[in-house]
């Protein structure tokens, strides 16, 4: 999900006169477990493809010990010696940047600059990484750079939500790392007013923007002749689960909703939620006697899985503490009733209302009687996707003219400070 915000800059940025060039891993073309991000690129040499849209350049990845041993072991063994090994690798990226694996990124980005004239530099994180490779290309070549949040660093909330030594390094350790990284970008971006609020305290003097993420309506053009499967009243949930999402709230309503009906002919599915494996058992554990109603699929290419989506009548949407999960606006493509678990009173559950895209419920009552009118709604044969739904707002094509605008503004800056200098 998070390679659709800079994936999106590659796509349009050429619309607004600028040129994309992307340095980025050379990931797996399948990943379908956790432990896959972990494995060495197949390829031993720096690809680079030259497309109408831009250029990619795509760096190896060498599987370091703390990778050799996932792969051999899996991800619920040595967790403490994988952890340590983890918060070590961590600290060397920053103190002696050189040594780790990720370097060649940056190595292959400054090999570009000095054959080619580039104006700035965007890094988006996490990896946070980037931000100090960003910030070093940036005095190298004099060259602002622009330090795209997509979700917080040493202020991250699911860090900060589970504690332990992760918080504890986040707060002492990370933070500095941070204030003197990033202290060196022109202007932060990120994707959602509450990371603006939290940055803030951060930053006071640095200019925070929101630029939204959004959908790209290319993609579900495969999907727009699927219709919602008549057979099956068919409810869905696609990604990752958070600790802090209230998934227990959806599957008390469901309970409800189930004593309304005898037998009703209901499938609810997690597309990809195996992936996360404690994430997993929570919810098994959560519908441990009303399992037959349930599915929880493996990872799905993005196709199939807006395939998979738009068979649906229902997709289901947990409240993310005022974070925009990026799933909603791909739900808003797929022109399905959303449900909102949870009201986050916030930006989420605002986007559904003044869209008219879907129902935000935050008891499990709420919950059960919406289920029960759609159930009802599907048995009579009834639409249940407002065409009315204003999607407009959130092209990707315009939370992309946002960006271009602040680097615009970015460059003329520099210029106008080059002039007075000089």
């Amino acid at each position: 999900m998070g390679a659709q915000r800079p994936l999106a800059w590659f796509k349009y940025a050429r619309e607004f006169n600028y040129y994309p060039v992307v340095v980025t891993r050379d990931w797996p073309d399948s990943i379908q477990q956790k432990a896959d991000i972990h494995r060495s690129s197949s390829s031993k040499e720096t690809a680079f493809k030259i497309c109408e849209n831009g250029t990619i350049i795509s760096v190896p990845y060498r599987s370091n010990l703390r990778d050799r041993i996932i792969l051999k072991f899996g991800l619920s063994r040595f967790v403490m010696i994988r952890k340590t090994m983890t918060l070590l690798d961590s600290l060397i990226s920053y103190l002696l940047p050189g040594f780790h694996n990720r370097y060649s990124i940056y190595s292959s980005a400054e090999a570009y600059i000095e054959r080619n004239k580039v104006d700035i530099v965007i890094a988006t994180g996490e990896p946070f990484i980037m931000f100090l490779y960003a910030s070093r290309l940036s005095k190298k070549f004099n060259i602002p750079w622009i330090a795209d949040y997509r979700d917080c660093w040493s202020q991250n909330y699911e860090v900060n939500f589970l504690g332990g030594l992760d918080a504890l390094m986040a707060r002492f350790v990370y933070s500095r790392i941070e204030k003197k990284v990033v202290q060196t970008s022109s202007i932060i971006t990120t994707p959602a007013l509450v990371f603006k609020e939290t940055l803030s305290e951060l930053f006071p003097k640095k200019r925070i923007e929101v630029v939204n993420n959004g959908y790209n309506p290319d993609e579900f053009v495969i999907v727009k002749g699927i219709q919602s499967d008549p057979g099956c009243f068919r409810i869905a949930f696609a990604g990752s689960l958070y600790p802090f999402q209230p998934l227990e709230l959806f599957t008390s309503g469901f309970r409800q909703f189930l004593k309304r009906f005898v037998h009703p002919n209901v499938k609810v599915t997690f597309f990809g939620t195996s992936y996360h494996q404690e994430q997993s058992e929570r919810l098994t554990n959560s519908i441990s006697e009303i399992s037959s109603y349930f599915e929880i699929t493996e990872r799905l290419n993005r196709a199939e899985l807006f395939q998979r989506l738009r068979e649906q009548h229902v997709l289901i949407l947990f409240d993310n503490r005022k974070m925009i999960s990026g799933k909603l606006y791909e739900y808003l493509g797929l022109e399905r009733c959303i449900l909102m678990v949870g009201d986050d009173n916030g930006p989420m559950s605002s986007i559904i209302t003044e869209s008219k895209s879907g129902v935000v419920c935050d008891t499990e009552s709420e919950i059960a009687n919406f289920l029960e009118s759609a159930y009802n709604s599907f048995l009579s044969g009834d639409n249940l996707y407002n065409s009315s739904v204003s999607k407009l707002p959130y092209h990707r094509v315009s939370t992309v003219g946002s960006l271009i605008s602040l680097a615009d503004m970015v460059l003329q800056s520099q210029s106008l400070h080059s002039q007075q200098y000089n």
